[in-house]
């Protein structure tokens, strides 16, 4: 009977350890995405490229994107990537959203400390969230 009890009991501690170890890399699979997702801003209304190719479409964005930070210490190769959010839809004339992704968090900071002053200069009816 006892040799029954140890053996559940280091049963149990064998599950904890488990359990504590997934919970752990759950926590920083989440922290890692955090940390990603830090360094990104979206822009609402960013006037949307009609041109077919979606690499001439990209550099439009990134071209509009960085016409808008010219005021802001931030420079061309700052700007890693920048993704539309859902699918085009070219018939009712809705822009999507663009998630600008930038180099460091210090950029997503310095953005958006100035963000009135970069929605204020733009001639887009632009939302930076």
């Amino acid at each position: 009977m006892q040799a029954q009890i140890d053996s559940l009991m280091e049963e149990v501690d064998r599950i904890k350890t488990n359990e504590n170890v997934s919970n752990k890399k759950f926590i920083s699979a989440e922290v890692r995405d955090t940390i990603i997702r830090s360094k990104n801003i979206m822009k609402y209304v960013l006037k949307e490229s009609s041109k077919a190719e979606m690499a001439d479409r990209i550099d439009d964005d990134r071209r509009e994107v960085q016409k808008l930070l010219t005021g802001i210490d931030i420079k061309p190769d700052e700007l890693l990537d920048i993704v539309r959010i859902g699918k085009k839809n070219g018939r009712d004339g809705k822009s999507r959203p663009a998630n600008a992704v930038f180099s460091g968090l210090d950029k997503v900071a310095a953005i958006l400390k100035n963000k009135r002053k970069i929605v204020e200069s733009s001639t887009q009816n632009i939302s930076i969230g």
